[in-house]
């Protein structure tokens, strides 16, 4: 898995997936379960997820809340974030 999605609410579901597809050409999976955001975020680091990106009410597009692995937080677009993931893979 390279990236993992996480929607903070169930209002976001919708967005996420849709960003997920976008995604597609990596290896995306959605993380919509109950736990709590700061759970979800410690599992993806568990198991070492590169990429995680956490979309609530301030995320779009043009904004994305990006973890990397090893606590490096970030807001990219969706372009940028295609284009960073390109280079490194």
């Amino acid at each position: 898995m390279q990236i993992r999605i996480l929607p903070v609410g169930e209002d976001h579901r919708e967005a996420v997936r849709a960003l997920a597809e976008k995604l597609s050409q990596f290896r995306v999976e959605v993380d919509d379960s109950d736990e709590t955001v700061g759970k979800r975020i410690r599992n993806a680091e568990v198991e070492k997820i590169p990429y995680v990106i956490v979309y609530g009410d301030r995320e779009s597009e043009d904004s994305l809340a990006v973890r990397e692995r090893g606590g490096e937080q970030s807001s990219l677009s969706l372009d940028e974030l295609v284009r960073e993931l390109v280079a490194k893979v």
